[in-house]
């Protein structure tokens, strides 16, 4: 009864070995550490975003093009209301 035991172990082991193989071998999205734009989502080298901390300790990175688009919408949202 103890054989049935241990070809259940051997074939488990070998079944977890194949997985973490298969794993290896495909390219992992998260293998990329470097940070996202919060807005944009698209990764960046850390010197290319502006880094704000929050006070609950979390950190938004924005890159420059969102920057612009922010500050556009923000620059026309004044002055629409300054129109009226």
């Amino acid at each position: 009864m103890w054989f049935h035991w241990l070809v259940y172990a051997v074939l488990g082991a070998i079944v977890v070995l194949a997985i973490r193989s298969r794993r290896s071998e495909r390219p992992s999205r998260d293998r990329d550490r470097r940070p996202r734009c919060n807005v944009c989502g698209t990764r960046f080298d850390p010197s290319l975003l502006v880094e704000r901390e929050v006070i609950s300790g979390y950190t938004y990175y924005f890159c420059d093009a969102c920057i612009d688009a922010l500050q556009a919408e923000s620059v026309a949202r004044r002055k629409g209301a300054a129109g009226t």
